[in-house]
């Protein structure tokens, strides 16, 4: 009785211990399947071979750097693969050697002109009272007025009133200071503004503007003002813009 007993524990004893030994083995080849998978998988990443200056683009970055293979695990999250990931964005800190190189380093590219989508830029030149010079800014809104000149052929009947051109216009550039930026947010010097005079301002009109802003400009002379809170630009009697002479008339 007592010797089956022991032999009943036994057999127990050994079912329990093939049972522990089988789960541990289950838990190990499951551990080892996921280290296979965060380690064992080899991604590519792009490490700089060269310091990667601020406001490089996908060229700079492609003379730069090399493609690795390392373990999923030690790929940074965000990590680059190809220079061509980043057609239309630059650096937006500057990467060591031996850096791999992520996304959270580069910016989108902002717009090379500064004009918004469906708008169109015009300048004009205006003397720096009619500008209010030393206020103007780039990204200031001002409200344009028109003086009808001798040359307009209906100065006469306008009684050379100031009326209301456009209002609410977005101003671009104020001779050689725009609005533009690159992607770090410092001016970027593009084009021929180097130099401009302070004259010369452009503005940012819808395209059925742009001709009329021209041509009061061509025939009379423009002036700015810059509206505080609350205030309505003011109209004249209804007036909202200038008539352009027609032919001999």
């Amino acid at each position: 009785m007592t010797m089956g007993r022991r032999t009943l524990l036994l057999l127990a004893s050994i079912l329990v211990a093939a049972a522990g030994t089988a789960l541990l083995w289950v838990y190990v080849r499951n551990a080892d399947e996921r280290a296979q998978q965060t380690w064992g998988q080899q991604v590519w990443v792009l490490r700089a071979t060269a310091a990667i200056d601020l406001g490089a683009g996908p060229d700079a970055v492609r003379a730069s750097t090399e493609r690795v293979a390392v373990p999923r695990g030690l790929a940074p999250a965000g990590a680059i693969s190809d220079a061509g990931q980043l057609v239309g964005r630059t650096a937006t800190a500057p990467v060591l050697p031996g850096q791999f190189l992520q996304f959270a380093q580069f910016d989108t590219v902002p717009s090379t002109t500064g004009v918004s989508k469906g708008m169109v830029a015009v300048s004009v030149t205006v003397a720096d009272p009619n500008r209010v010079a030393g206020l103007l800014h780039p990204t200031m809104t001002v409200d344009v007025y028109y003086l009808a000149g001798t040359g307009d052929a209906r100065a006469k009947a306008l009684q050379g009133s100031a009326r209301l051109l456009l209002a609410g216009v977005r101003v671009l550039a104020v001779g050689n200071t725009s609005v533009i930026r690159n992607a770090q947010g410092h001016p970027a010097q593009v084009g021929t503004q180097a130099g401009v005079a302070a004259a010369i301002v452009t503005l940012e009109v819808h395209p059925q503007e742009a001709p009329e802003l021209m041509m009061a400009d061509t025939i009379g002379s423009l002036w700015f003002t810059v509206p505080g809170d609350g205030v309505t630009p003011h109209q004249n009697d209804g007036y909202t813009g200038i008539q352009l002479p027609v032919g001999n008339s």
